[in-house]
């Protein structure tokens, strides 16, 4: 594979090797052997014939690539913990009006989640990868309606 355009041969050899994944668990593997604490400072590599995948093609491979484990694990747990606030948020507040909104955060993480393992979505032209963006906003700040719980 080079810059995402396959050689006939190179397609022809993945038909005959049954390859499902169109290349991509030999990109994976790549990126998993660059893993490092710090990242790197270029978004791909090269392979050991000279070809450059333009991308990780997994959003996940990709930001643990370009930041470091760190990063990557902390982009996980803020994943988990984005999907679980829009599950308890839904579970919570039943009112018809909110629960469709709650149920939307829930529906579109759990998209960006299943996308990112398969392409790198993190620009505005994968509606997934825009969407979630939206939708973490109203995760991170308490809505108020002007009365205070008193106990």
């Amino acid at each position: 594979i080079r810059d995402n355009v396959m050689v006939a041969s190179e397609a022809q050899s993945m038909e005959e090797s049954h390859d499902v994944s169109n290349g991509r668990f030999t990109i994976f593997q790549e990126y998993i052997k660059e893993w490092n604490l710090t990242g790197h400072e270029k978004m791909t590599f090269q392979f050991p014939d000279g070809s450059t995948p333009a991308h990780a093609h997994n959003s996940f491979l990709q930001v643990i690539h370009d930041h470091g484990l760190i990063t990557g694990i902390l982009f996980v747990v803020f994943g988990v913990i984005s999907f679980f606030l829009s599950v308890w948020k839904y579970s919570t507040k039943k009112q018809e009006k909110e629960e469709f909104y709650n149920a939307l955060g829930i529906a579109v993480i759990f998209a960006f989640a299943l996308a990112g393992m398969v392409e790198w979505i993190f620009h505005f032209a994968n509606p997934v990868g825009f969407s979630v963006f939206i939708v973490i906003v109203p995760l991170l700040f308490q809505q108020y309606d002007g009365e205070k719980n008193e106990k």
